[in-house]
């Protein structure tokens, strides 16, 4: 007999990416002008992006997300944990 549970946790995205290097902030809603990016552009539509503060690659930047519960946390992607018992 096998048993399994998952969890699922919904995050509201906010439309802010923190750079794990330094801690600079992109902000969708405001863009960045220097770099040429305009208000309202979605981060992941951004091909190439470096922090302008630090210079670090887009990878290293991650959503800023909040729970339903108003908590903010930070995440890569969504979570969804499944256990698995046999």
């Amino acid at each position: 007999m096998s048993s399994s549970l998952s969890i699922y946790i919904q995050f509201n995205f906010i439309g802010k990416y923190e750079c794990q290097a330094c801690g600079y902030i992109y902000d969708e809603s405001v863009g960045n002008e220097k770099k040429g990016i305009a208000p309202g552009t979605p981060f992941n539509e951004i091909e190439k992006f470096r922090c302008p503060q630090c210079g670090a690659n887009k990878k290293y930047f991650v959503a800023d997300v909040e729970t339903l519960s108003g908590e903010n946390h930070r995440m890569h992607s969504s979570i969804i944990l499944s256990i698995n018992a046999l």
